[in-house]
């Protein structure tokens, strides 16, 4: 049953993520830098969790200190998303594009209209 679910929050989680870019209405030029920072802040946050991973948990690590790490890495995976979320949103603002229509429907119009 976890790995169902976990398995579930995840494709929640990459679809989006894979999407997000062709979403965006910007030019190419400005969709390639976007993509190419992200693909930076991953690889430099990865080696940065696992470096500081063994730290957090010490030479001789218990159940506890696995707990410690889960949920001090979890925080700042929530932080780094939350400000992932906003900065698309304010990108989104700022570009120009076809406004959707409030809804599924209307984002799918657009979707559909699109070249």
């Amino acid at each position: 049953m976890a790995l169902v679910a976990g398995n579930l929050l995840y494709s929640l989680y990459q679809v989006s993520y894979l999407a997000t870019p062709a979403d965006l209405g910007i030019g190419h030029h400005e969709r390639t830098r976007l993509m190419g920072y992200r693909n930076v802040v991953i690889t430099v946050s990865v080696l940065l969790a696992g470096v500081t991973a063994p730290l957090v948990a010490g030479d001789d690590p218990g159940v506890g200190d696995y707990t410690r790490m889960a949920l001090l890495l979890g925080a700042v995976m929530l932080a780094a998303t939350l400000v992932g979320i906003t900065g698309i949103a304010r990108l989104n603002w700022a570009a120009p594009g076809t406004p959707a229509e409030p809804g599924h429907r209307g984002g799918l119009l657009v979707a559909l209209r699109a070249r």
